[in-house]
């Protein structure tokens, strides 16, 4: 994300269906701070923010990864309503599983290698969990599934 993408953030922010699921958004008291020491600040840390566009370059959705350990990555995701079950999210997903994404690169570059994607999805979030689902099936990758934490493993 750049200083460009504050607005969008700024409608994420304000989509009650995304903050449910998405903590970092929740309860933003100053969206200018939380955007320029959250997003852009952690991303001179080698977390990455990205925007989710579709081909035409339109800004639907975010998705944000943090190294926690042993080539282990955390990785969040949210796209605004009207977007949602349209394969936006399994295209992205299985493309950075596949190892052809332009940023699965720095990945590697930074943290030496990828063992496995973590993914915190609530009971209630079926569509998400549908998409890993549909995901580790599509390239044939184990899904772990641990109450609300699902890994998938390379």
């Amino acid at each position: 994300m750049t200083e460009d993408d504050f607005d969008f953030f700024v409608t994420l922010t304000h989509d009650q269906s995304i903050t449910k699921y998405f903590g970092n958004f929740r309860n933003l008291k100053n969206p200018e701070k939380e955007f320029s020491e959250t997003i852009l600040g952690q991303q001179n840390h080698g977390n990455l923010f990205l925007v989710i566009c579709t081909k035409d370059n339109i800004p639907v959705g975010i998705l944000d990864a943090f190294y926690t350990a042993n080539g282990q990555w955390l990785v969040e995701y949210a796209l605004l309503r009207e977007y949602r079950r349209k394969g936006y999210l399994t295209e992205l997903l299985s493309e950075i599983c596949q190892n052809d994404f332009e940023f699965m690169s720095v990945f590697k570059t930074n943290k030496n290698s990828i063992s496995s994607l973590l993914f915190e999805v609530q009971h209630d979030n079926i569509y998400s969990q549908k998409v890993l689902s549909k995901v580790a099936e599509k390239l044939n990758l184990e899904l772990d599934v641990d109450d609300t934490w699902y890994t998938l493993v390379f």
